[in-house]
This record gives structure tokens, sequence and C-alpha cells, in this order.
């Protein structure tokens, strides 16, 4: 077995993985999208709590 067919392997699976994506249309953008405002708010939500608590 030679990189050319290594590379081969490696193309076939990038481009059946963006297929994929292709298919799914805009629902990665969303979930990603979704998935950072949860984590930004959690986030926030942790810093507020801990800017609260007075230092010892």
């Amino acid at each position: 077995m030679n990189l050319n067919d290594i590379l081969n392997v490696l193309v076939s699976v990038f481009q059946f993985s963006f297929s994929l994506l292709e298919m799914a249309g805009n629902l990665p953008n969303v979930i990603f999208l979704i998935v950072g405002i949860i984590g930004a708010t959690y986030w926030t939500l942790q810093l507020k709590k801990h800017s609260s608590e007075p230092n010892n």
C-alpha cells in the first residue's frame, strides 16, 4: 500500500462526509448556534455567580 492509496481513501471519506453535510442543509449550523448560545449563557451565569461571592 503506497501513499497514493491512503490519500485516495481519505479523499473518499471527506467527500462522503461533506455530501452528508450538504444533504443536511442548514441543520448543522442551527445546532452549532443553539449549542453555542446555551454554552455562552451557562458560562455567563457561572461568571456572575462567582463574581458575586466574597473573596477570602
